[in-house]
């Protein structure tokens, strides 16, 4: 079945679907045409649009069969296309979603095939939805799909909203196991004279909080994307960015406590703990929001700068 013929030899992979992601779909609206390319906006009503085009266009479902010998997704290129129009649109509507993938896990569906991961949803695929679009031949499958995963979202950030939070052992083995594939994959997403200058050094911190300060123009707003959260993607992506300078540089590690006893101040946000030579705590999250909300734009550097002033 094409939707299971993959590649699985790593990131470098997965980073190139990302990087081909774009064009891709711009491929797709150049080939079919300016009525449907006006409709496709990666809204979640898009979805319908584009549900009615493939039944259309595919009267049967022979197309998810054909075999493509490298790559993700399908053999015909309009349908891969489609399909990354798709998964694209999911991940642009569903909060704090980015791009990983499995292949430490043969077993777990979706092994080598690009998902959608958040703070504590399970992750998803969207090339399987898309062939069940064209084998079961019933239209708002997508749209469902996508209103279920935004449910899922929103009751895990139900109440204040505030960032991200990992609340049980079962996500705090995820969280930790993702640090450095998910700063790659926030990395990706921004542009590249930014990246240029996140090379995980202590000056890199006053850049990130520059840049964060542009994006969040006015705290008190309810679009601030760090504090009310519309887009986790920032700030926990952000947030384990920090973590690493702070972690590479003074050393120590990362923790979650997630357990009811004891209390503790940054109970189910991730921090990096120092080791006992140099016993520090920092609170990425935490410094990002204070660094948002002061608006001073030297936040993070000073916090760095403390704790570096007891190494010496």
């Amino acid at each position: 079945m094409a939707e299971k013929k993959i590649v699985r030899d790593g990131q470098d992979t997965l980073n190139s679907w990302i990087a081909e992601l774009e064009p891709a779909i711009q491929g797709f609206f150049n080939a079919v045409g300016p009525d449907l390319q006006r409709e496709l906006d990666f809204s979640p009503a898009s979805l319908d649009d584009l549900e009615a085009w493939l039944l259309e266009h595919y009267p049967d479902e022979k197309v998810i069969y054909e075999s493509k010998p490298e790559g993700f997704g399908y053999a015909d290129q309009l349908l891969d296309t489609a399909y990354r129009y798709a998964a694209e649109t999911m991940r642009r509507n569903i909060e704090g979603s980015f791009w990983g993938i499995n292949l430490d896990h043969p077993k777990i569906a979706g092994f080598g095939v690009p998902r959608l991961h958040g703070p504590e949803d399970n992750p998803f695929s969207a090339a399987p939805l898309v062939g069940a679009v064209l084998r079961r031949r019933t239209s708002g499958m997508l749209r469902s799909q996508l209103e279920r995963l935004q449910s899922q979202r929103a009751n895990f950030y139900r109440g204040k909203r505030r960032a991200v939070q990992v609340r049980t052992p079962e996500a705090r083995e995820v969280w930790l196991s993702e640090v450095e594939e998910a700063v790659g994959f926030f990395l990706n997403f921004l542009p590249q004279p930014l990246v240029e200058k996140l090379d995980f050094s202590a000056e890199s911190l006053e850049v990130l909080e520059q840049w964060l300060l542009q994006e969040c123009p006015d705290v008190h707003s309810a679009d601030h994307p760090i504090a009310y959260n519309q887009r986790p993607d920032i700030s926990d992506g952000a947030a384990r960015y920090v973590g690493e300078v702070f972690r590479r540089h003074c050393g120590g590690h990362w923790e979650i406590v997630v357990h009811k006893p004891p209390l503790h101040k940054f109970k189910y946000f991730p921090f990096v703990h120092g080791d006992r030579l140099l016993p520090y705590t920092v609170c990425p999250v935490w410094d990002i929001m204070a660094a948002v909300r002061d608006r001073k734009g030297n936040k993070l550097p000073r916090e760095f700068d403390k704790i570096a002033h007891k190494m010496k």
